[in-house]
């Protein structure tokens, strides 16, 4: 597992964990309310989950079931309208 905090990683098998305020600072900076943003290597959801928070559309594709069920825990959560979809 990896994990960001300012601007340091520390990597630990090959996954890297993202702060919720910086995924939502990049997706609200680079896309409009409504927008669809794909995360290819979704892993836990935290890009969907800022999705979510934002009012866009997210796709999250994840090869690792146990990430992905971690994902679909993360994004259960009522909260916005937006159109979440999860790709396995």
């Amino acid at each position: 597992m990896a994990y960001c905090l300012h601007n340091t990683i520390i990597h630990h098998n090959g996954f890297c964990v993202k702060p919720l305020a910086m995924m939502e600072h990049i997706i609200r900076t680079s896309s409009r309310e409504g927008a669809t943003v794909m995360d290819c290597f979704m892993g836990s959801g935290v890009t969907l989950e800022a999705c979510r928070n934002l009012r866009r559309d997210g796709i999250g594709v994840e090869l690792d079931e146990h990430w992905w069920g971690e994902a679909c825990k993360r994004i259960a959560a009522p909260e916005p309208a937006a159109q979440l979809e999860l790709v396995v």
